[in-house]
């Protein structure tokens, strides 16, 4: 995660103009990773590694500006992150099954759809309706049963809620490039990120019937 700090850096690059533009970004960046740690802990993940404590010449991806100076995420938020990861594992309830489970079938498009494509009520009856995951030969670590080759695609899927509470919604997406996800046509997150899942999230994912649309 790169943020050079303006007083604090080695040599400058092309790289470090990619980085994150403020503190807090590089903050809610980190603590997003943190969180999907401890999700991880619940298939078993025994250790991950941080690319590096300092900046390093001119990398600036460490936690900490080359001359140690200053660290650079929020202190208090990275320690509170840090502490939950020492605590026992979640207990995760699939809401939707995944390709990795058991067969799924999405509807889905390589044409780009009408504006409202991921409304509740849009008719999708002429989409395609094949199983996940869409790929190929070269889509790394993924369950490929339907190939898919062009530069987009849009899915949608409707599923039904059984409960209305949640204590930490969270989704799981395995994908390569950017991504989008809807729920009921309201924009919930989207990948690659650099901050927290959207609090839509938790405002949108309700009992009863609702449409994915990644």
């Amino acid at each position: 995660m790169n943020f050079p700090v303006e007083g604090h850096i080695f040599k400058r690059s092309k790289a470090q103009l990619r980085g994150f533009q403020d503190a807090d970004s590089l903050t809610d960046a980190y603590v997003f990773l943190s969180n999907n740690l401890r999700l991880l802990t619940a298939s078993n993940l025994s250790a991950a590694v941080y690319n590096q404590l300092t900046d390093v010449e001119t990398e600036t991806t460490g936690l900490m500006t080359y001359d140690r100076a200053t660290i650079k995420p929020a202190e208090g938020r990275v320690a509170a992150a840090h502490q939950k990861l020492y605590a026992p594992p979640p207990h995760v309830v699939p809401l939707i099954t995944i390709a990795k489970q058991a067969p799924i079938f999405w509807r889905f498009t390589t044409d780009q759809p009408a504006e409202n494509w991921s409304a509740l009520d849009f008719n999708d009856s002429w989409w395609n309706t094949e199983g996940a995951g869409f790929g190929n030969d070269e889509t790394p670590g993924a369950t490929v049963t339907t190939k898919w080759n062009t530069s987009d695609i849009w899915m949608r899927k409707v599923f039904e809620l059984q409960v209305s509470t949640f204590i930490e919604p969270q989704l799981l997406i395995h994908h390569i490039g950017d991504v989008e996800i809807y729920i009921n046509g309201q924009l919930v997150a989207s990948a690659p990120v650099s901050a927290s899942p959207s609090p839509t999230t938790q405002a949108t994912i309700k009992s009863g019937l609702s449409k994915a649309a990644p």
